[in-house]
């Protein structure tokens, strides 16, 4: 699965009606991503994860948390922008993983 990918299951998920009143839906999750990214003191993993939910969420499976936390993990590590992933998109690149994100990131393509 690609990291574009990834991601639209990240927003299905983070969107959906079922999570928490408080929990962050895809865009905050962003935005608290990219202020964990700038903060002075890090925060540990499970506190943001648990955090961002405001109350653990209800997992199809084990397999379904770990894609979904991985995939939170991963976003905050390379702080990219659905904008950046579009752009990428618009350009005929579909990343097959978070290295290869890195590397166009590197390479020059701007988020948008």
């Amino acid at each position: 699965m690609s990291f574009a990918e990834q991601l639209a299951r990240l927003q299905v998920f983070l969107d959906a009606d079922d999570l928490h009143e408080e929990a962050l839906d895809y865009i905050a999750a962003h935005g608290y991503l990219t202020a964990l990214c700038i903060c002075a003191e890090p925060v540990p993993e499970r506190e943001w994860i648990d955090a961002l939910f405001a109350e653990p969420p209800k997992y199809a499976d084990d397999t379904e948390r770990e894609a979904i936390e991985a995939t939170l993990v991963q976003l905050k590590a390379l702080n990219v922008t659905p904008g950046f992933v579009r752009s990428l998109e618009r350009h005929g690149l579909h990343p097959r993983s978070a290295d290869d994100l890195v590397k166009l990131k590197i390479g020059g393509l701007d988020d948008e």
